[in-house]
């Protein structure tokens, strides 16, 4: 009826002060009941508790932060804050896009980890070997894929806990969110993602036996670290395990190299291509090492065709056979191919295109040809001002800067 004062039930001071009733009875049913927000990582700590011995779970790493363009970087932010060694995603980004294109994708993570002194594993993983590491207080990322014919339903994860009586592992997953799988579940979704996990560890003490494999992974990272005494330990500890190939002869001669043992570094590659001899890295740094040293020229020109033969787009290939020929005197040849390698070499670093320039400009200079060493050498200097000149080739330099 018009004229009425309105209901005190109606008022709207009256219906705020009854909802706020309303929720306060609700948090006090909440607190009374017992009742908390769902917390995957508490509870997976608590069922633990009642049976420690039967899984294990690793307190300390964080979230994941949200990066929808890439897990990957997600899980290696936490991984490596986990680890003490803090790099935000975006960091990490940065990196990925000055030097983190000329590599795979998984071998990005293993790269950037190793810039931040830890090694990594990529493997074939299984739930033995996640059990084993997370018992060593060491998280494996995963893939883990939600449907089996889609590829973008992929996306990684850092796995942190498992319990063998309850069957279920426990997940850190971009954006922020833990995650309890049962095991029928997680395999399920690991195995679309074709059961790929990766290890990111301190490398010392190492934390579990190491197979031949690991001590193949860990000695790249003490090569890329500038350790060449761990990493022989390594490549002698998986020669050890009987995983004897060609590669690896490769690499431990290159290591040889490098420190100057040219008798061991021959060594090593003339067993490499006893074992393979289809490989033409072998070959290219065979016939490289005895052209540098100006011996077996016949020998090196030999094993320079070969690695053409084997890797014909090769630049680093036609490099080593121009370096050859030059040494033999064999000058028109040695520039003709030069020529070649520094066409293809432009995805290369400066540096090495530099070296190539180099080579090309000594043998443009012995055949006659001092123009175009001159010019070869001008752009040398301007991929790599620091770039070091022969003392045969400075005079070049000098009647450049007379002109």
């Amino acid at each position: 009826m018009e004229g009425l004062a309105p209901s005190m039930s109606t008022t709207p001071g009256f219906q705020r002060s009854r909802l706020l009733l309303v929720l306060l009875a609700m948090l006090a049913a909440v607190s009374l009941c017992g009742c908390v927000a769902p917390n995957p990582a508490r509870d997976f700590g608590r069922m633990l508790r009642e049976h420690p011995d039967e899984g294990a779970l690793i307190e300390g790493v964080p979230l994941p932060p949200p990066d929808p363009a890439n897990s990957g970087m997600a899980v290696l932010s936490s991984v490596l804050d986990y680890w003490n060694q803090p790099a935000s995603p975006a960091a990490i980004q940065r990196w990925m896009e000055s030097d983190g294109l000329k590599y795979s994708p998984e071998e990005r993570l293993s790269r950037f980890a190793w810039s931040e002194g830890l090694w990594t594993h990529v493997q074939a993983g299984s739930l033995a070997a996640i059990r084993q590491r997370i018992r060593n207080g060491v998280p494996p990322v995963v893939v883990l894929q939600d449907r089996a014919l889609d590829p973008y339903s992929a996306r990684r994860a850092i796995v942190v806990g498992f319990d063998d009586r309850k069957d279920l592992v426990l997940c850190l997953e971009p954006p922020r969110r833990a995650t309890a799988y049962a095991y029928s579940e997680f395999m399920t979704r690991w195995r679309a993602g074709r059961e790929w996990m990766i290890t990111f560890a301190k490398p010392e003490p190492a934390r579990w036996p190491l197979d031949g494999q690991e001590h193949l992974s860990r000695a790249r990272f003490y090569e890329y670290r500038g350790d060449p005494t761990n990493a022989f330990a390594d490549y002698s500890a998986a020669l050890d395990a009987g995983l004897e190939n060609s590669s690896l002869q490769v690499r431990i001669g290159n290591l040889h190299r490098t420190l100057g043992r040219s008798a061991q570094a021959e060594q090593a590659y003339r067993r490499a291509l006893e074992l393979d001899d289809h490989n033409g890295r072998a070959y290219n740094n065979l016939a490289y090492l005895l052209a540098e040293e100006d011996r077996s020229l016949d020998e090196a020109v030999a094993l320079a065709r070969q690695a053409m033969i084997l890797e014909p787009t090769n630049p680093m290939a036609m490099d080593t056979l121009g370096v050859a020929l030059y040494r033999k005197g064999s000058f028109r040849e040695a520039s003709d191919v030069l020529e070649r390698a520094q066409a293809r070499a432009r995805w290369l670093p400066d540096s090495t295109r530099a070296e190539i320039g180099i080579h090309l400009a000594l043998a443009h200079a012995e055949n006659q040809q001092p123009h175009l060493a001159r010019e070869v050498l001008a752009h040398v200097l301007e991929l790599d001002p620091h770039a070091v000149v022969p003392d045969t080739l400075k005079p070049l330099l000098d009647s450049s800067a007379s002109r």
